[in-house]
């Protein structure tokens, strides 16, 4: 869902291992292999982390300092999508909604802002300040930053600003088509990228909206990445 497991990245500006506090990333259910000795030692599932049991033992699991968890980039896994686009937005609405548990039951506290590039899907700012009365997580892209674009559009629409209502909403849309990217490189024909840009768009609204409603349930600010991107360059 986020960026790396574990959360040390290599600063090429520096020339060393980053640890970034926050800077986690989670394997699905679908597609994580783990040994048994390591979820014994973690504590197994937690029943209680209800549609994101897979988050919470990641996260623990990326707290640890006796287990390491890597990606196999030759590992393909394909299962079965949901078989209504309704069924598959409710399903995305209860990931986002359950994920702020495994946040919170971290017991980290702190204000974790970082600016994850749409090019290589890598952290690129980040700004962490532990001494914060409450955890805010904020994963910040171009898709964040177009909706905000949005938001200014509509506020100078509404005062009578209407070029800057008409220039915000042109950069609004520089970002969107920034976002989508991985979509428009994804070899298919015009109408079937429309297409899955679409279901993408409106999947990572709903997801990120339940998440926010969810953790801010459990006391934490959660602004989560988009959860859709095919593959990254680096990946190809």
């Amino acid at each position: 869902m986020i960026i790396q497991l574990p959360s040390n990245l290599f600063d090429s500006s520096f020339g060393r291992i980053k640890h970034y506090k926050m800077g986690f990333f989670h394997f699905s259910n679908n597609n994580l292999s783990i040994r048994k000795a390591c979820a014994e030692d973690l504590g197994r599932y937690d029943p209680q982390a209800s549609k994101s049991e897979d988050v919470d033992i990641c996260f623990r699991l990326a707290q640890s300092k006796d287990w390491v968890a890597v990606r196999e980039k030759g590992n393909f896994v394909r299962h079965k999508a949901r078989k209504s686009f309704p069924a598959f937005i409710k399903q995305m609405w209860g990931w986002g909604y359950h994920v702020g548990y495994p946040y919170a039951k971290t017991g980290i506290r702190g204000l974790y802002l970082y600016w994850i590039n749409s090019h290589h899907h890598r952290i690129t700012f980040d700004l962490e300040l532990e001494s914060f009365p409450f955890l805010a997580c904020i994963f910040f892209t171009d898709f964040h930053v177009a909706h905000l674009l949005l938001g200014f559009t509509l506020f100078f629409a509404l005062i009578g600003q209407f070029f800057l209502s008409a220039f915000t909403l042109a950069l609004s849309a520089l970002f969107i088509w920034r976002h989508l990217q991985d979509d428009r490189k994804a070899g298919l024909s015009l109408w079937k990228k429309f297409q899955l840009s679409f279901v993408h768009y409106i999947a990572n609204v709903v997801f990120m909206t339940g998440a926010v409603l969810g953790a801010l349930k459990h006391g934490v600010l959660l602004i989560p990445s988009p959860i859709f991107r095919p593959k990254g360059p680096e990946e190809v």
